[in-house]
């Protein structure tokens, strides 16, 4: 169990009262003040301190290459969920419907701006945010296969088969256009996507089948979904353990993660 702290300057906390494991509490300070900085330790003994200042909107619209991601967010939002062509949400259910495929690829942007991913990995993360969860109904609201699902319905939708990711890939591109997308980009967007609704163990045994176990692109695109669709549990109110976030970015973005929720208006330019 991890302790955490918070305050509204640098300095670490030093009186043990301040250090809690109450991560609700904390959750609840950082949603509702600006400019806190969270800390965390492994135990009260520990000495070794992470310290993840939360970011204003100002710092994360500025950080590099972001606009110019942003562009690749705004040309597949029109495609893929505004315009919905393809009716891939035809079936969502509450909570899991466009605006959370918005907000939850609207996140990766940041990721992939201060990471300085490449534009194939960009596109990947992006159309994996807004097609995730679009497999989960109401029929199978607890199907922890609902991200193989997803893929599935995705690629029923180009005419397309996840059995021909050749064909997949030249559909996707074509129909997007100006995409370059790769059969192995195409590939790892299949696995993210598939992989992101899988419990623990279920997950060890889909990287173990897919070789997976050491590819480090797959690991930094996954958990990269992951933490921005679990930092998009704000939209249910406190449900987030800040526990389960993997990336420190994802700690530093849990303030602005909160405000993409509450404010539509926040995704506009500055």
């Amino acid at each position: 169990m991890k302790y955490y702290a918070i305050n509204n300057k640098k300095d670490v906390p030093s009186k043990s009262e301040k250090w809690t494991t109450d991560y609700i509490y904390i959750l609840y300070r950082i949603i509702l003040e600006e400019n806190l900085f969270l800390f965390e330790k492994e135990s009260m003994e520990s000495e070794a301190v992470h310290i993840y200042a939360q970011f204003r909107k100002q710092e994360v619209w500025e950080s590099n290459n972001f606009q110019q991601i942003l562009s690749h967010y705004k040309g597949l939002e029109n495609r893929l969920i505004i315009k919905d062509e393809l009716n891939l949400f035809s079936n969502s259910i509450i909570g899991h419907e466009k605006d959370h495929a918005q907000r939850v690829a609207f996140l990766t942007v940041p990721f992939s701006a201060m990471k300085t991913l490449p534009v194939s990995d960009i596109l990947v993360l992006l159309i994996g945010a807004m097609i995730h969860d679009i497999g989960r109904t109401w029929e199978n609201l607890s199907d922890t296969h609902h991200g193989e699902k997803s893929f599935n319905i995705f690629a029923r939708a180009l005419s397309s088969s996840v059995n021909d990711i050749e064909g997949f890939t030249n559909k996707l591109n074509n129909y997007i256009g100006n995409l370059s997308l790769n059969i192995e980009d195409c590939l790892m967007l299949r696995h993210i996507v598939s992989i992101h609704s899988l419990e623990p163990s279920e997950k060890a045994i889909y990287r173990e089948i897919h070789n997976l176990s050491n590819n480090q692109r797959f690991f930094e695109l996954f958990t990269i979904l992951d933490d921005c669709d679990a930092l998009d549990r704000l939209r249910f109110r406190y449900n987030l353990n800040i526990n389960y976030l993997n990336d420190p970015l994802a700690k530093r973005l849990i303030h602005y993660a909160n405000k993409l929720n509450e404010e539509p208006n926040y995704r506009k330019d500055i």
